[in-house]
C-alpha cells in the first residue's frame, strides 16, 4: 500500500505514466488543481507543504523506479507550475502565458537549474522546478508591472 500511495503521488495520480510528454501533462494537471486552489488563502503554505511532501515522495519513487528522476515522477511540474503563478492575477491568460513559458524554461533548464537538477534524490528533483517555477514568476511579475497583459 506504501509503495501505491508513493507512486499515486508522484505520478500525479498516473498522470507520469503517460508514455510520452508526461512532464507538460503533469504540468497541465497542475493548471487543473490550480483552479481548484489559487484562490484559497492557504495557497502558499500548501505550496511550501506540497514541495517538502514532493521531497519525500520524489526520493521514495525514484527508489521504488529504480532510476534517477523518472520521467513517472510529475509532483515537481505541479509544485513548479504553482510557484510561477504565485502572487499574480489568477485569470486565463496569466495561466496560458506562465504555462507557456514554465514549460520552455523547464525543457531549457536555465542556470541554476540545470545545476540542481543533478543534485541526489527529491531534492534535486524539486529543486530544479521550484527554481524554473521562480524564473516563469519573476517574468511573470515584470509583465504584471508593466501591465502587459490585461485581466
Amino acid at each position: 500500500m506504501f509503495k501505491f500511495l508513493i507512486k499515486l503521488f508522484a505520478s500525479g495520480f498516473g498522470v507520469g505514466y503517460f508514455p510520452f510528454a508526461s512532464g507538460t501533462l503533469g504540468t497541465l494537471l497542475g493548471v487543473l488543481i490550480y483552479f481548484l486552489i489559487s484562490k484559497s488563502k492557504f495557497f502558499i503554505p500548501i505550496i511550501i507543504i506540497l514541495f517538502f511532501f514532493g521531497v519525500y515522495v520524489s526520493t521514495k519513487a525514484e527508489e521504488i523506479y529504480n532510476e534517477k528522476d523518472s520521467h513517472k515522477i510529475v509532483i515537481d511540474e505541479i509544485v513548479g507550475f504553482f510557484i510561477a503563478l504565485a502572487f499574480l492575477p489568477s485569470c486565463i491568460l496569466y495561466i496560458i502565458v506562465g504555462f507557456l513559458i514554465y514549460r520552455f524554461l523547464d525543457i531549457v533548464k536555465p542556470y541554476p537549474a540545470r545545476l540542481f537538477h543533478n543534485f541526489k534524490g527529491g531534492f534535486g528533483i524539486m529543486l530544479d522546478d521550484a527554481t524554473v517555477g521562480l524564473y516563469t514568476n519573476l517574468i511573470l511579475q515584470v509583465v504584471n508591472i508593466l501591465k502587459l497583459i490585461q485581466c
